[in-house]
C-alpha cells in the first residue's frame, strides 16, 4: 500500500508533466485545462498569449552528404539548364540582329579567311561546357559537405536560432 508521501510525490510529478505539456505541447492545446478532471489552467502569468514566440537554439553538427548530392545535382542541374535557354535565346537574338554575320566578317577582315559561327557546332559545345559545369558543381556540393563534417567535429558546428510562431495560419 502507497504511504501518503508515495502519493504526494506521484501526484506533484503528475502535475509538472501535466503543466509542462500544457506550456509545452502542440499549439492548438497550450493553455487550456486539464479536460479530464475539469480543472481551470494554472495561473495567467503561466498561459501564453496567441502571438507568443518561442526560440530554441540548436546546433548544427553534421550534414548528410547523400542529401547534399541529391540537392546539389538538381540545382546544378536546373543551373544548367537555365543557361542553355538562355544560351540559344541569345543566339537567336544575335543572329536575327545580324550580330553573328557582322562579328563573321570581321573575323574574316583581320585574317581568319574561313572563319564561321555554326549554331549547331556552338550549341555541341554548350551542352559539354554545361555538362562539365553540373557534374563539378555537383561534386562540390559534396566536397563543401564533407569539409563541414569535418571542421564542425573541430570546432562544434553552427549555431541556429529557431523561432516558432504560434499564430494560427490564415485559413483560405
Amino acid at each position: 500500500m502507497p504511504t501518503r508521501a508515495g502519493l504526494n510525490t506521484i501526484h506533484a510529478a503528475r502535475s509538472s508533466v501535466v503543466e509542462r505539456a500544457r506550456r509545452f505541447g502542440p499549439p492548438a492545446l497550450r493553455g487550456r485545462g486539464d479536460e479530464a478532471t475539469g480543472k481551470a489552467p494554472g495561473p495567467a502569468k503561466e498561459r501564453r498569449s496567441s502571438s507568443s514566440v518561442r526560440t530554441t537554439g540548436v546546433v548544427l553538427r553534421r550534414v548528410a552528404p547523400g542529401s547534399v548530392l541529391k540537392v546539389s545535382a538538381l540545382f546544378s542541374l536546373s543551373l544548367g539548364l537555365v543557361l542553355l535557354v538562355a544560351g540559344v535565346l541569345l543566339w537567336s537574338a544575335a543572329h536575327s540582329i545580324g550580330l553573328i554575320g557582322n562579328l563573321e566578317s570581321f573575323m574574316g577582315d583581320i585574317g581568319f579567311t574561313d572563319f564561321r559561327l555554326e549554331g549547331d557546332q556552338v550549341m555541341k559545345a554548350w551542352l559539354i561546357v554545361g555538362g562539365v559545369l553540373v557534374v563539378g558543381g555537383t561534386f562540390a556540393g559534396v566536397l563543401m559537405a564533407m569539409l563541414y563534417n569535418l571542421l564542425a567535429d573541430v570546432v562544434g558546428g553552427v549555431k541556429l536560432v529557431l523561432q516558432e510562431d504560434d499564430t494560427e495560419p490564415p485559413r483560405a
